[in-house]
């Protein structure tokens, strides 16, 4: 696997090496090594740098840097002749090579670095021209002195190069993964994080695993809240409809109260009226039905009276045919008369002288007879008249008595139907304050009626207003889930 921290370590060794490499010329100027720092130098250069340009991630590339900077330390001690103050280099070549993170390449460095110094402190020793220390410190001690301290470093650098590697390695996998997340053009593909099996990554496996989950249940959550959402907009839309519907329905119920609360008032106020007549009415009716009976008992006295003149007449017309009678009696009397008296005449013409006296008096009674008779004939042409007329009259009678009988029926059939008539008034009048009471009652309940109307008109214009804002809020929560469901898209897992 290649891993970041290998390459710059790469980069820096490179320039350390070339740095080395100066540094053996510039020492062979004063010192005269010029074949050393050429020859060793060139070689120990170009075999790192050919493998750090071909085979970089390379253990092989990284065992041979650890070694080629201990090759240049060696080269410039040997440069100086064992110069104690270069043997720092072996330390500070030892203390780069943790850039690696590797302790094995810190092991192969001091490894060259231990076989260096022992095969060199025995050849210096035999005088064979080679140098690990200045003469005078050719010492087994200053040798034992420079390894332990060499094996510390390395034991140390070994221990936090090995520390370091897994946390590089985990940080490198933990970059790597983060990079895969945000490597989708503005989304984080979880899905393609690789759980690791590093110890040290093991709690962030469990975030991303919970962090997928979350995302997924996030997801379904925003999904199922964009949904209820849409169907909670949907439905306070209806309610908004309906509360405005039901503010025009309030509207018309609160001008129909108002109207009916009128009416109820007009019709209060024509129920007073229509009382006050009725028991106008009644009183009319009361007198009109006392008129009537005292017509009728009045018309019942002229029955009696009728009935009385009528047997009246009838007695006349019985005296009249009595007189009649009386008269015919007259009449023959005087016709004997009239008779005896022209024969006293005839009889005192007879006698001559003598019955002159007679005769004048015969002659008067016949004539006495004669304005007998017409008195009786007036008297009985009177009394015939009379008689007619009082057969007229009782039959006028007889008939003013039917009609009497029957405008006293009628009279009577009509004081019962004003008694029916008043009762029915009265229970008209009756009626009519209960209706009163009742239109009374009406107008109160049509004003609490108003007043309920007008509080629900207000608790719906404010449960409107109520509704608008909700709708308001779903609108901006709506946008808000919106833009958290794009924010959602931006997660694959």
């Amino acid at each position: 696997m290649d891993y970041p921290w290998i390459s710059k370590a790469n980069g820096i060794f490179s320039a350390a090496l070339i740095a080395q490499f100066v540094l053996s010329l510039f020492i062979a100027f004063f010192t005269q090594t010029w074949f050393e720092a050429i020859v060793i130098g060139l070689i120990t250069l170009s075999l790192p740098l050919f493998l750090i340009k071909t085979t970089p991630q390379s253990s092989i590339t990284r065992y041979s840097v650890g070694i080629a900077v201990q090759v240049f330390a060696a080269l410039h001690i040997q440069q100086t002749m064992g110069l104690t103050e270069l043997h720092f280099e072996i330390f500070v070549m030892l203390a780069f090579l943790s850039f690696y993170r590797d302790w094995r390449v810190i092991l192969a460095s001091v490894g060259f670095v231990a076989v260096h110094h022992i095969l060199f402190f025995v050849m210096q020793s035999e005088g064979s021209g080679v140098f690990i220390f200045e003469d005078g410190h050719l010492m087994f001690y200053i040798l034992a002195i420079h390894a332990l301290f060499a094996l510390v470093e390395a034991g140390v650098l070994m221990y936090v190069a090995k520390h370091s590697h897994r946390e590089a390695v985990a940080a490198f996998e933990l970059s790597s993964n983060v990079e895969n997340i945000l490597a989708g053009n503005g989304k984080f593909d979880l899905a393609s994080y690789k759980p690791s099996e590093l110890k040290h990554l093991a709690d962030f496996n469990k975030l991303i695993g919970s962090f997928s989950a979350l995302i997924t249940q996030a997801k379904e959550v925003s999904n199922s809240v964009a949904g209820m959402a849409e169907e909670v907009s949907s439905l306070t839309a209806e309610a908004h409809s309906a509360s405005e519907n039901n503010s025009t329905q309030i509207s018309h119920i609160a001008s129909a109260t108002n109207t009916m609360t009128a009416a109820s008032n007009h019709v209060a106020e024509l129920i007073v009226g229509a009382n006050d007549n009725a028991n106008v009415a009644f009183n009319n009716t009361e007198q009109t039905r006392s008129i009537i009976e005292s017509s009728g008992q009045n018309i019942d006295s002229l029955t009696r009276a009728l009935s009385e003149t009528s047997g009246t007449i009838s007695e006349l017309a019985n005296k009249c045919n009595q007189i009649e009678e009386v008269m015919n009696a007259i009449k023959s009397i005087s016709d004997q008369t009239n008779l005896l008296a022209l024969n006293a005449a005839i009889e005192s013409a007879r006698a001559g002288e003598h019955g002159r006296g007679f005769a004048v008096v015969a002659d008067e009674v016949r004539k006495l007879a004669m304005k007998t008779r017409e008195n009786a004939e007036q008297i009985s042409e009177i009394t015939a008249s009379l008689t007619t007329e009082a057969s007229l009259s009782v039959q006028q009678m007889g008939k003013c008595l039917d009609q009497a009988q029957t405008t006293v029926a009628q009279a009577n059939e009509a004081s019962g139907m004003m008694t029916g008539v008043v009762e029915s008034i009265q229970s008209i009048v009756d009626n009519m304050a209960s209706v009163s009471n009742a239109a009374n009652e009406q107008t109160s309940v049509s004003d609490s009626i108003s007043e309920s109307t007008q509080s629900l008109a207000s608790n719906s214009l404010h449960l409107e207003n109520s509704t608008s804002e909700v709708g308001l809020k779903f609108e901006k929560m709506q946008q808000q889930i919106n833009s958290l469901n794009q924010e959602m898209r931006r997660f694959e897992v």
